[in-house]
């Protein structure tokens, strides 16, 4: 498990997520399974895979756990709309988007879908690893539900990391 918390660091580019995050930002880190991003009072520790700012109050979600009331001041959604079956991504999508204090964040990164060549090896990759046919979701689509929810698109941006490429989104939710 730790040696995979590694790799992954190496792959998904957590530390560029780390400046939208305000130190004393109440998160909530949806999908985050494997606890790769972490909330530690102690500060940032890239190696055992924490990666939020110091004094960061973090809520843990996994998807099969129930919800914790209230609204956070980040919400982040971290590579997971592309393991939710296709017919459920604009909900949990939107179920995220709720969750956010007016005035808050909405940190959304996914997987590519293109070029071709990274969005075969990140398919291949959930294939092996995770035992799953992904379904996509185009960053356009996902910026139209961010508008249709209410959300001010403030940061866009595509990543490369070895053969993975990364689409990440900053939303803000109007005061």
């Amino acid at each position: 498990m730790r040696k995979m918390a590694r790799l992954r660091i190496r792959i998904c580019a957590f530390e560029m997520l780390i400046p939208f995050v305000e130190p004393g930002s109440s998160v909530l880190d949806v999908g985050c399974g494997k606890r790769v991003i972490s909330g530690t009072s102690r500060g940032v520790n890239i190696t055992s895979g924490r990666m939020w700012v110091r004094f960061v109050q973090t809520c843990h979600l996994d998807l099969t756990e129930p919800w914790p009331s209230g609204l956070f001041r980040v919400v982040s959604m971290i590579d997971v709309l592309h393991h939710v079956d296709r017919s459920q991504q604009k909900a949990l999508f939107q179920k995220v988007a709720e969750r956010v204090k007016p005035g808050g964040l909405f940190l959304y990164k996914d997987m590519a879908n293109g070029p071709f060549l990274p969005a075969a090896m990140n398919r291949l990759h959930d294939l092996v690893l995770a035992r799953q046919w992904i379904s996509y979701v185009p960053i356009a689509e996902a910026d139209r539900w961010a508008e249709e929810m209410g959300l001010v698109r403030e940061h866009a941006e595509e990543i490369s990391r070895l053969w993975y490429r990364h689409e990440l989104r900053l939303y803000r939710k109007p005061a």
